[in-house]
Order: structure tokens, then C-alpha cells, then sequence
């Protein structure tokens, strides 16, 4: 019988495509993490890899093998979720706060398993806005939230999920709208529109791209708060962009929109946020099965990749 640690273990180098990233991701050595898949090979007599240019390339029995593989191991958590939840004693109350779409396609999932696995705590959710994105927290209107980084609160701690691409979200009559691609120069050159002075200056500066502009102000045409009207004002706008997941392009309902990637900008995170003091079990076993979650079914999320190693926060 196969081990589940070597399914995982190789599951995690066919996302990542090299044995080096693998390795940071599991915090196990490459000679180990090697010497493990070349003990699943033997057990499978076929070799799941070969080292093409790109990395770690599956072979044609590693294709074969990869959602199988990722299929046993959902139904192995699956086995360990419904024992916690027959045995489970946690209860309480536990209020999640969502900002806009949360963590994309993983949202529901967490939810979901979140509830099965302890069915005897009220779990609430809330929609936060970009206002809220710490005080909420700090505060505690909120006990956990789903969100993007950057957070800078040394009170608030941080689990990435996932990692994605930013894209640029203008209306179909944007000069850019029929781009392949731009540059943030691109959008530094453009309009787009103001986020409240409520919300985290960090925050705002990691999605107007501060790191590149060295200080250069913004054409500014609009204040906003809320992800919402901001896209619903974008929509109805000619000349105006704003940086977003590209996630959001599957979850905003507005029409005559356009996604174009920003060919030179880091990829933003998405993350479960929590005060760092808060030790009770809900809110640990929240973290725990978003972190779970994302690792099991982070290929529901389009573009989405492992997030980096040193994007834990704070």
C-alpha cells in the first residue's frame, strides 16, 4: 500500500515543478524528498519525472497518477474530518469576515468543511470592507478573515493560502482594453481611483504599486471603500484601471469588463488572518482546515500557485 505522505509529497513537486520549491514548501530536505519519490517509483515501477528544462516534467504515468493521487488523499481527509466531527466538542461561536470574494474558489470549501468538522460551533459570516481589513480584526467584530496581504498589525498573524497573478481591471473601452498585456508604467500613466485614508496605507500602496512608482503621485478621478462600487464605477469609465486578483474576473458581475496582466508585478497573496493572542481551539482549527483546504484544492483556484515560503505575516 502506498504511503499518503509520498502521494502528498509528490503531488506538492508536480504543482511546484522543481524539487527545490517542493522542499521549502513541506520543510523537508531535497535528499529526502528525492529519495521518497524514488521509493513511490519503485512502488509504482514507472517514473512519474523527468528533468526537462522547465524543471521537474511529468511523465506520462505521473500525468496518469496526479488526480488519482490528489482523489486518495482527498478521500484520506475526508476519513479524518468526519472523525473529528463525531468526536468533536469544540463549541462556541466563531464569525468569519469575507472581504468582496474572499479566497476565490476555496471560500466555500473551508466553509464547508470548517462546519462539518465542528458542527457544534455557530459559525457566522460577514462581509468586511476594505476599511475593515485590520480593524475588524483588532476589534473584534470579526474573529478570522479571508482576505488578501499585505496586513502590518504586529497584533494580527497571517497563514498565506495561495499565491496569483495581478491584473488590471478597466472597461471594454479602456485604451487597454484590447492589450495582451502592460506594464505597471502603463497603469502609473492612467488614471484610477482613490482608496479611502481609512484604509491600511500599506495596503493601498502594495495595490497602487508604491514599490514602483518611488513616490510619484496618482491620477486620482474617485474615493472608494468598497470593492464593489469601485468595479461598478470602472465599469462605466473610459479611461480608468485599478490592480486586482485575477481572480476577481470570475466573481465581479458587472459587464463590458477586461482583465489585462501586468506583465512586471508581483504576485499578490491571499490568506486566513487572525489576532495573533487568539489561542481558543475554533479559531486554531479554522486556521488548520484553511490551510488544509488550500493544499488539497488549491487547483480550483485558476492561476493560483503555492504561496512563497517567506510570506507569513507578521
Amino acid at each position: 500500500m502506498v504511503d499518503l505522505r509520498l502521494l502528498h509529497h509528490f503531488i506538492v513537486i508536480a504543482d511546484m515543478g522543481r524539487v527545490s520549491a517542493a522542499s521549502r514548501q513541506l520543510h523537508v530536505s531535497q535528499p529526502t524528498l528525492s529519495q521518497q519519490l524514488r521509493q513511490l517509483e519503485r512502488q509504482i515501477r514507472s517514473p512519474l519525472f523527468v528533468r526537462g528544462p522547465r524543471g521537474m516534467e511529468l511523465t506520462d504515468a505521473g500525468k496518469a497518477f496526479l488526480e488519482p493521487a490528489r482523489l486518495a488523499l482527498r478521500a484520506a481527509d475526508d476519513a479524518i474530518e468526519a472523525a473529528r466531527s463525531a468526536s468533536s466538542t469544540f463549541v462556541g461561536e466563531l464569525r468569519v469576515g469575507i472581504l468582496h470574494n474572499g479566497v476565490a474558489e476555496l471560500t466555500a470549501p473551508i466553509i464547508r468543511t470548517f462546519r462539518a468538522a465542528y458542527p457544534n460551533i455557530d459559525l457566522m459570516v460577514t462581509p468586511v470592507l476594505l476599511t475593515e481589513l485590520e480593524t475588524g480584526l483588532l476589534d473584534q467584530r470579526v474573529d478570522v478573515a479571508l482576505q488578501y496581504l499585505p496586513i502590518c498589525s504586529p497584533q494580527l498573524h497571517a497563514d498565506p493560502l495561495y499565491d496569483e497573478p495581478r491584473v488590471l481591471l478597466m472597461s471594454d473601452h479602456h485604451r487597454f482594453s484590447g492589450a495582451s498585456g502592460v506594464t505597471s508604467a502603463d497603469f502609473l500613466a492612467s488614471p484610477t481611483v482613490q482608496t479611502s485614508s481609512r484604509i491600511p496605507a500599506h495596503w493601498s500602496n502594495f495595490w497602487s504599486f508604491a514599490e514602483l512608482r518611488a513616490g510619484a503621485p496618482l491620477d486620482h478621478r474617485r474615493e472608494f471603500d468598497n470593492v464593489h462600487a469601485a468595479i461598478m464605477f470602472i465599469s462605466v469609465s473610459d479611461d480608468v484601471s485599478i490592480p486586482v486578483p485575477v481572480s476577481i474576473s470570475r466573481f465581479a458581475s458587472f459587464s463590458g469588463l477586461r482583465y489585462v496582466p501586468v506583465t512586471d508585478a508581483s504576485a499578490c497573496t491571499a490568506a486566513v488572518v487572525s489576532r495573533a493572542v487568539d489561542r481558543r481551539p475554533a479559531t486554531r482549527a479554522f486556521r488548520r482546515v484553511a490551510i488544509d483546504t488550500a493544499n488539497r484544492l488549491r487547483f480550483l483556484v485558476e492561476q493560483a500557485t503555492a504561496p512563497d515560503a517567506g510570506t507569513t505575516q507578521p
